[in-house]
């Protein structure tokens, strides 16, 4: 059954894939308007691409599927050739969020760092994306600051347009899970590996420091006490699910900020806040009182599943489920 429906999956991705000059990619799937005027859900973007590619590429690894791996190794291609990339020093490098753009978002370099990576698990020998995903982490621990935070843009970005800078709790969580992601394809050499796993830590113990309070209340930024979105609790799932399941580097990291508790406190916190347990219908975002139900997949119910889910499967696979009305899925 699992089978089919993960085939059904990377089948539905790649009817849902447009073509730009022969390079499989992703819209953003609602009216974006770039500054050359073009508009339209299929415009070119790096977030949409680089997660779909991973997953065709993880799908079709599992199934052997090489049409899917195709996909994805296409896709991973379109990332480096169809986007605006920017060298820095040291060998960094940035790219943008769509094709004609010229913006610098960190969880963006994450998206696609973690797709070249998994690219590289499949064409070892490509020099592109090498190069390409060696610079993108480069610049993504390069922008980590010394109290442990990654704001939304670069420095340079924030510096070119003014904007104030921001740290919050949805796109750090993905900066972290992406490299995290990537370590885990051993496809990172030497000490720049070694710098990776020290970034990582560095960021999550800031992250689960400081966005989460200690019943798992998520927090949106660093400096406010607003509630994040239920975005930013699943993916604060993610994140330390990811860390615990890399045992390797991240043993010390995980006991330390005893993440094993702290992933069901925030799993639950985020579930009884925005769940209608009546309608069964899931809360994008919260406002005081107020409640905001955007009935999305996207910003609502399907992240909050997926969650569920992996919280479910790392239990299983660590021996830790049980079944006796304790665990999150018997709660209701």
């Amino acid at each position: 059954m699992w089978q089919t429906r993960l085939r059904q999956i990377g089948q539905g991705a790649m009817k849902l894939a447009s073509r730009h000059t022969g390079y499989v990619t992703w819209g953003c799937g609602r009216g974006y308007t770039t500054p050359n005027g073009n508009m339209g859900p299929d415009v070119p973007c790096a977030h949409h691409t680089a997660r779909v590619g991973y997953i065709l590429l993880k799908i079709g690894g599992y199934l052997d599927n090489q049409e899917m791996i195709k996909a994805g190794l296409n896709s991973a291609t379109a990332t480096c050739n169809l986007f605006n990339w920017h060298e820095k020093e040291d060998g960094r490098v940035t790219i943008s969020y769509f094709t004609e753009t010229d913006d610098e978002t960190i969880n963006i370099f994450s998206d696609v760092a973690m797709l070249l990576a998994q690219a590289l698990t499949v064409d070892p020998q490509n020099q592109l994306f090498r190069d390409r995903l060696d610079g993108l982490v480069r610049s993504i621990i390069t922008e980590l600051d010394q109290n442990g935070r990654w704001a939304y843009l670069t420095r340079d970005e924030y510096k070119k347009t003014g904007f104030p800078t921001v740290v919050d709790n949805l796109h750090t969580a993905m900066v972290i899970s992406g490299l995290v992601r990537v370590l885990s394809t051993n496809v990172l050499e030497g000490e720049l590996a070694i710098q990776t796993v020290q970034s990582v830590k560095k960021g999550a113990s800031f992250y689960f420091r400081n966005l989460f309070r200690n019943d798992g209340f998520a927090l949106r930024f660093d400096n406010t006490q607003s509630e994040s979105t239920i975005s930013g609790y699943c993916e604060g799932v993610f994140c330390a699910q990811d860390i615990l399941l890399d045992k390797e580097n991240f043993a010390d990291l995980a006991e330390e900020l005893k993440l094993d508790g702290m992933i069901k406190k925030i799993l639950d916190t985020g579930t009884r806040r925005f769940t209608n347990f009546k309608k069964w219908d899931v809360a994008s975002k919260r406002i005081g009182r107020f409640v905001i139900h955007i009935q999305s997949v996207r910003w609502g119910s399907g992240l909050l599943m997926e969650a569920i889910s992996r919280y479910l499967a790392w239990q299983c696979q660590e021996g830790t489920f049980t079944h006796d009305g304790n665990d999150i899925a018997n709660d209701r």
